[in-house]
């Protein structure tokens, strides 16, 4: 689990957290209050701005809760409401 407290400053987001890493819900708060919001549905979240263009579409921050455990997981740089990490741009 990736804590908010455990992010240090100028640290990117990518080079913090792995795809497939559980993050807890300060992350989530910290990216929902402070970017924008791209696609939400409670338990489903992308946010912008864009992160890249991979494939000629842009890609977000892309986030979904686990439905057996409740936690969030980070899923990566996902075109838009998708859960498949394309990489870095």
């Amino acid at each position: 689990m990736k804590y908010l407290h455990d992010w240090k400053p100028g640290v990117n987001f990518d080079d913090f957290v792995d795809v497939g890493d559980y993050v807890n819900w300060e992350i989530i708060d910290h990216f929902y209050s402070r970017r924008i919001i791209v696609k939400y549905n409670g338990s489903y979240l992308q946010i912008g701005p864009g992160h890249g263009f991979i494939d000629g579409r842009d890609t977000f921050f892309t986030f979904s809760k686990d439905p057996f455990t409740g936690n969030w997981v980070y899923y990566g740089r996902c075109h838009l409401g998708e859960k498949y990490h394309r990489g870095y741009a």
